[in-house]
């Protein structure tokens, strides 16, 4: 192995899943054996501290209890947030509404009959089918209508000017 280990590599070490290869690397190289020796030495201060702290007597916390509880209640419930902006938060939210509810049904200038209304809002049944029988009709589809129109239009160009077209292939060929 010519490079270093990789830290899912150590870690698989540490849970005691090691390859061979990785244990004759470790005897073969000073900083991979530092590392994994670190490693070790954080996961055994780890285990001692959580033993430590399990070996505390209920009296330990029962009196942390108590100490955290009493902060608790002289710090009372203290919001850090003025109320005013709260209410301004309401407000803001409230506008945002109203703008979203007229933007979302558009006001009509004259008064017309009903049918009128309707018929603005959801078209007629001839109305999507004509809509559908244009895009079935349609040479591509209107995600690629702007690569069509220009292409289209390098073909008319092309057309027009046929030695700019061939010396656009020669030169894109001497560039690849």
């Amino acid at each position: 192995m010519t490079q270093h280990l990789r830290e899912d590599e150590y870690s698989s070490i540490l849970a005691g899943d090691a390859r061979q290869e990785w244990l004759r690397h470790i005897k073969e190289c000073p900083e991979c054996a530092r590392t994994l020796e670190q490693g070790q030495n954080q996961i055994e201060q780890i285990r001692s501290l959580m033993v430590n702290a399990g070996a505390r007597s209920e009296t330990y916390w029962t009196a942390q209890h108590a100490r955290i509880q009493a902060r608790i209640a002289s710090d009372g419930l203290r919001s850090t947030m003025p109320v005013w902006r709260f209410a301004m938060a309401g407000l803001a939210l409230a506008a945002i509404i109203v703008v979203a509810l007229l933007m979302g049904h558009p006001q009509q200038t004259a008064s017309p009959g009903k049918k009128d209304v309707i018929a603005t809002v959801h078209p007629t049944d001839e109305q999507l089918m004509r809509e559908m029988e244009e895009v079935a009709d349609s040479e591509v589809p209107s995600a690629m209508e702007p690569a069509y129109v220009l292409t289209q239009d390098m073909e008319y160009h092309a057309a027009s000017n046929p030695s700019q077209l061939h010396e656009t292939k020669i030169t894109s060929r001497h560039n690849r």
